[in-house]
């Protein structure tokens, strides 16, 4: 909030990640609430980084708050594999969750079924 006040653009708006909100936040619903004015792109992620839905991120107390707050932007999955091995060591994927189309499919299935549940 305070880097976006000093920016003071339009084009200049809130991300938010699951996978540190989940580190970071006490609450994902009201971190949600908070940043709202200001929300332009949500990150769909695990708080391993593997496939959304297969750890313990409370999605449904997420797509409760994005529905609360009529959230209408961009919704991304932000996961990673062990495809690009290279990449994977550079940020300390150590492990192969799921493969990347798996984990693309199956994440979509868990943001069409939240949708579909809280967006009513």
């Amino acid at each position: 909030s305070y880097l976006l006040k000093k920016a003071d653009h339009p084009n200049v708006q809130a991300m938010f990640d699951t996978h540190h909100a989940n580190i970071e936040e006490k609450s994902l619903s009201e971190s949600i609430k908070f940043i709202a004015p200001q929300l332009g792109h949500f990150h769909i992620s695990e708080n391993d980084r593997g496939t959304p839905g297969s750890g313990h991120v409370n999605f449904d107390e997420t797509f409760q708050a994005l529905a609360n707050i009529q959230y209408k932007g961009w919704l991304t999955i932000e996961g990673f594999t062990r495809n690009d091995p290279a990449f994977a060591n550079s940020i300390g994927v150590w492990r192969n969750f799921s493969e990347p189309w798996d984990m693309a499919e199956k994440g979509y299935e868990l943001i069409r079924e939240k949708l579909a549940k809280y967006s009513k």
